[in-house]
Parts: structure tokens; sequence; C-alpha cells
């Protein structure tokens, strides 16, 4: 074994030490992490079954009247998780569904290498290697249940197979990129995002659109849309057209989270990319005034980072994972940033302050999350476990049946006493448990303070945790 592999070696297994650590930066699962969860679970028992039907809980789904795209079609989040969370739980190794991006984020630290190395050499590759394990946003996300790593694994592996395929005339690598960007599709439908990218550098490149006679390009779509056949034939089925699934997603894209300012990112730079996204700016500079730019390889990150950042821009609503298929560019610019300083000092104090960035951060999400609210809201989830029957009416309806695999309903709005009786008598069910919590209804808003008020009057209380305005309550519904 060289000296690079065992360089590379230790970096992935720092990588994933790192992101293992962040596990515990939270006790309680995020609503999206309990949705492919539930999914997995479900899935796990029956495959063919990709939909809300029979759940014992739901999603938000806003269809406003159009039934192709309404409750029970949940077509608008990619299969690709959910399926692999399935198969763990098929084989009762439900217990290890957050390795799945765990590992894909470790193995991510080495496709970045393998593609920084392609494009600027070996000391480039390590630097971007070693800024890449330690961004703040991938080191998060690893330790979650969630479609944005997978994602950002495939469209790495997907850049490198078009690279070493398409500009290395690598046949096997041609294919291969089409097999990637399905499984990316299949993970995360942003994917589409990156058609225009291939097409903007083939032109350029090229400087005409002769690549599209490029046989194996062709034979890489097929395989491409071989990957993507299970979600066409499902969308098909389910929505009546092929694009069904793609059209869900992007609808419910504006109702998610409400709407964010263009600008979203930029004030948030710093905090999820630390001194990475700083580095990777004056790796731009230094592109420019060297005239870099010019060279191929850069005008590939290029686009990929300017397009992929432009349209998560575009989008109505907003989250900091949106971009996290831009750390592997700013990765490799950062990294051929310090391979240009090329001082050893400079290196050194970057991946200390990135190490620290991340060190800090995980202490504060653990310290901000294992409170008294966590503390209270899980017991009560343990106490309605217990119980032999029962439906429960809740707000995040997902989280509640994650932990008591229980029936869940949401609150009927607007939200009253009467209202949970109403829901219960229209349903006709038999024994009911409405639960309150300062993380959806905080009492320190007088609507919500009254409302459990009047609960405290009307219901059985079965379970309290209470300390000032922080609580959990749980009723059982006469």
């Amino acid at each position: 074994m060289n000296k690079n592999v065992k360089i590379i070696l230790l970096i992935v297994i720092i990588g994933l030490l790192i992101r293992f650590s962040f596990i515990w930066t939270g006790p309680i699962k995020i609503w999206d992490e309990t949705i492919y969860s539930n999914l997995g679970n479900s899935l796990s028992q029956n495959p063919f079954d990709y939909s809300l039907r029979n759940q014992g809980w739901s999603d938000v789904i806003r269809a406003n009247g159009d039934q192709v795209y309404d409750w029970p079609k949940i077509g608008f989040r990619a299969p690709l998780l959910p399926y692999t969370l399935a198969l763990l739980y098929l084989i009762k190794l439900d217990h290890f569904i957050n390795a799945v991006s765990l590992i894909l984020g470790a193995i991510s630290i080495f496709g970045v290498y393998l593609l920084a190395k392609r494009l600027y050499g070996q000391k480039t590759a390590i630097y971007s290697a070693i800024l890449f394990s330690l961004i703040p946003l991938h080191v998060l996300h690893s330790a979650r249940i969630l479609t944005d790593v997978p994602f950002t694994f495939f469209i790495i592996f997907a850049m490198f197979s078009f690279w070493k395929g398409f500009e290395e005339n690598d046949k096997k690598n041609k294919l291969l990129f089409g097999l990637f960007l399905g499984l990316a599709l299949l993970s995360r439908y942003t994917t589409l995002w990156f058609f225009p990218i291939f097409v903007i550098y083939l032109t350029i490149r090229n400087k005409s659109i002769k690549w599209i006679k490029d046989k194996y390009l062709w034979l890489s779509a097929a395989i491409f849309f071989l990957t993507i056949s299970p979600l066409l034939i499902y969308s098909l089925i389910e929505y009546g057209n092929v694009a069904g699934a793609f059209i869900h997603g992007f609808k419910a894209s504006t109702y998610w989270g409400g709407v964010q300012s263009a600008l979203f990112f930029f004030p948030k730079w710093v905090s999820i990319f630390s001194a990475c996204g700083i580095i990777a700016l004056v790796g731009i500079i230094i592109l420019i005034k060297n005239k870099d730019y010019l060279k191929k390889e850069t005008y590939f990150l290029l686009i990929w980072l300017a397009y992929f950042l432009g349209m998560a821009m575009y989008m109505p609503h907003k989250e900091e994972r949106l971009i996290l298929a831009i750390t592997p560019p700013l990765a490799i610019l950062a990294g051929y940033a310090l391979n240009k300083i090329n001082k050893r000092a400079v290196t050194i104090l970057v991946v200390l302050i990135m190490f620290l960035h991340i060190t800090i951060w995980g202490v504060i999400l653990h310290n901000q999350n294992y409170n008294l609210s966590s503390e209270c809201f899980l017991d009560g989830m343990n106490v309605l476990k217990e119980i032999p029957n029962g439906t429960i009416i809740a707000d995040f309806t997902s989280v509640a049946f994650y932990y008591t695999k229980k029936e869940t309903l949401s609150y009927p709005w607007p939200l009253s006493v009467e209202s949970v009786r109403a829901k219960v008598r229209d349903r006709d069910i038999e024994s009911a448990y409405f639960l309150m919590t300062d993380r959806e209804l905080p009492i320190w808003i007088e609507e919500y303070k009254i409302l459990k008020e009047d609960a405290d009057n009307s219901f059985e209380v079965i379970f309290s945790c209470q300390e000032d305005t922080i609580y959990t309550t749980i009723y059982k519904v006469q």
C-alpha cells in the first residue's frame, strides 16, 4: 500500500468517525427523517404500494383540488432511499438505517479525491478530500436519514464517470455515467438540474453540438432510462403520465416551508461551508488571475457550481441542504487554491479552523437539542407506545408514528377542544389521545395557552411533563 493510498484511507476513516459522532447531536428525528423511515418500514411489508394508503400517518400534500397530485400519492418523494431502508427493515437490520448516509458520506470523500485527482493532480486531490471531509453541511447531513447525501454521492461518481468517459474516452465510464446519473435521479429529483450543465460544458468544449454523435452517449442515455424505468412506470400508473412524480415534486416544492429570498444561502455561507467556502472563492480569484478558467477542467467545475447554485436560488423554498451538491466543486476549488498558495502554514490553519468549526457546531447542536423539551417529548412517546390500542391526534403525524407505531391523525383546524372531539366522533375512534407539545403549540402564544387550559379542563391527562412554557401533555379524549 503506497503512501497516497494510506493518506486517503486515513482521511476517509477520520471523515467517517466525525460524521458518526454527529448522530448524537439530536435525540429526535426531524420530520423528513421519519417520513423516509416510515416509508421504508411499510415498503418492507408491501414493496408495491408506494403511497400513503393505510400508513397510519400522512405527509404534507396541498393539491388545491387537483386529484391527480392529491393524497395518497407520494411520488414527489424520490424512492431510492425508502427502498434502501426497506431492505434493511426486511432483513431486520433497521437499527442501522443511519448507516446509509454515514457510509455514502464517507465514500463521497474518496469520490471527491478521485475527481480532483483527474482534474488537478494528486496534491490538489488530497487537499480537496481533507476539506470536503470537514464541510459542516455535509458532515451534519451524513448523520441524518435524508436523501441529500446519497444524492450527492451519486452525483460525485456521475461527474467522475462523465469526465473519465467523455474526456479520456473510457467507454466503460461512459456507460457508468448513465447508471450513476439514473441512481442520482432516483435519490433526488434536483438531478434534473444537471442536464443543462453537461450540455453547456460539452457545447463549449467542442464549440459545436457534434458531441451528440457519440454513440456511447446514447448508450449511456439508454442505461439512464433503464435505471429510472421503475419510477417512470410507477408515474404512468399512479399519475397517468411518465413525468408525474417529477411534476408532483415541483408542485410540492411550491408549498413546503414558505418562500425565502434568492440571497438565502449567502448569509449562511461561512456557517455551512466553513473556511472551505472562503478558500474556494480565493481559488476562483486565482483562476481568473491566472486565466485558468479557460481550461476545460476549470469551467467544468464553474458551470457545475454556478448553474446548480443559480437553480437553488431560483426555487421558492430553500433550505441549506438544497445546495449540498455544490460541496464537491467548492472543495476542489479550495484544494486548488491551497495548492497554488503552497504554504503549509496556511493549509494547516484552514484545516484547524474547519475542524474547530465542526467541533463547536456539534457541541452547540448537542446542547440545543438535548434539553427538557426533547426529554419530555420522548417520555411522552414512550407512554403512547406502551398503550395497547389507540389513535393519536398530533401535528407532525409522521414523527409521532415513528416513535409509537400507532395510527396518528393530524390536528383538525381550526384547533380546539370541540374540533378534536368532533374528529374523534366523526371517525368513530374508540380510544383517542390528543398530543400537545411546546414543539408545535408553544404556550407563550396566547391562543395555544388558552387551548391547553381548555384541554386540561376537558380531557383526562394521562401524561404531563412541564416546566414553565416547556411541556408535553397527552390527553385521553372522552
